[in-house]
């Protein structure tokens, strides 16, 4: 298969990757995404630099949501060597864990990615808001879902 190809499939699955460790609420499988020295801007703050404090600010808000539901929608990639970039369109379902508002949010992220010898990472992620608003969420949370299956981090060991 075309070396292109393989490396653009690596980074639409970095992508889903990096949303289904949101949607668990798992920081360490989120922050890995990055590589070593990634940066995180995200839409309201300074950015976060590097994959440990990146893992930490997750590990410090993540807890605090009752709901993280993000929809990875249609995304475009290029790549040149060991570089990339990607632009991803996403919805999210967001609300506190002790609130009965949250947020509902339409965002993108403009990517800039690099090949690591452990794959494809998120060099630089900017996180851009498209729509953003206040909703109630009235209905209660089910317990954490039992997931049947655990994914092996890409690319895998």
């Amino acid at each position: 298969m075309d070396q292109a190809l393989l490396d653009e499939f690596a980074i639409r699955r970095l992508a889903a990757a990096y949303t289904d460790a949101a949607n668990r609420r798992d920081p360490v499988q989120a922050a890995a995404t990055y590589a070593p020295d990634g940066v995180l801007q995200p839409y309201d703050g300074p950015p976060l630099v590097g994959r440990a404090e990146i893992e930490r600010v997750f590990c410090e808000r993540w807890p605090k949501s009752g709901l993280i539901f993000q929809c990875l929608h249609s995304g475009l990639v290029e790549v040149a060597g060991h570089r990339g970039w990607a632009r991803w369109w996403l919805s999210e379902w967001n609300k506190p864990a002790d609130a009965d508002r949250g947020r509902r949010n339409l965002f993108t992220y403009q990517d800039e990615l690099i090949r690591l010898p452990e794959g494809w990472r998120f060099a630089r992620r900017n996180l851009q808001t498209v729509y953003r608003e206040q909703v109630d969420y009235p209905a209660r949370l089910p317990p954490p879902i039992d997931f049947d299956h655990q994914f092996q981090p890409w690319p895998p060991a």
